[in-house]
């Protein structure tokens, strides 16, 4: 745990003991908790103010975010990213879409990764756009490895293979890219193998036969 999110929370503030309908806090009172806690332990109002953002508030937190440090910002999306994965109550997909316009790579790839959940068309675009055009190779990589979920969509049906083959092209091309950083294009297989294009069985092989 980071110097910036302390386990030993005082009990009327822990996150973990906090019942599942607790009022979401208004955002003045999120960003005064956000700028306290960068310096503090991280408390629950943090955690529930900053789910369901609407884009008034986002737009009430930009000038704010932008003057917390890069390591907190950071920090504070990585532990989102796992909050989200174990409390499927809070939403924090408006806050990841805004966090990845971030210059620092770290809380982009976090933003992705906070992602995961949101199975939109206009997702799955910009997951392409960063997987294919991000600066940053571990973003490229979180990105390529999230049009997995959108290729296995796109085979179930449960979204339009016409738009999902963009993510099976992309991905084939990343793969094909012999420039691309390894991991980069590693990840851009494993999506594939969501897929059952042709030559997805022949790329498999022929990495790992």
């Amino acid at each position: 745990m980071s110097d910036y999110f302390d386990p030993e929370l005082d009990e009327e503030e822990s996150f973990e003991d906090e019942p599942e309908d607790r009022r979401r806090p208004e955002i003045g009172e999120t960003i005064t908790a956000l700028q306290e806690a960068e310096t503090g332990g991280a408390f629950a109002t943090v955690f529930y103010g900053l789910s369901d953002l609407e884009p008034a508030e986002i737009e009430q937190l930009r000038n704010t975010w932008e003057t917390l440090s890069t390591d907190y910002r950071a920090k504070l999306l990585q532990q989102l990213v796992d909050i989200s994965e174990t409390n499927f109550n809070l939403d924090y997909s408006a806050l990841a879409r805004f966090a990845l316009e971030d210059e620092n790579a770290d809380i982009r790839a976090a933003a992705v990764d906070i992602l995961w959940i949101d199975e939109t068309l206009p997702t799955m675009q910009r997951m392409i756009n960063l997987a294919l055009e991000d600066e940053a190779a571990a973003v490229r990589a979180a990105a390529a490895s999230a049009l997995g979920r959108f290729i296995l969509l796109g085979e179930y049906e449960e979204l339009p293979a016409s738009q999902t083959d963009t993510a099976v092209d992309a991905a084939l091309s990343i793969y094909n890219d012999h420039d691309e950083m390894i991991d980069v294009r590693r990840r851009a297989l494993e999506s594939l193998g969501n897929s059952s294009h042709l030559a997805v069985s022949d790329l498999i092989e022929e990495a790992y036969g």
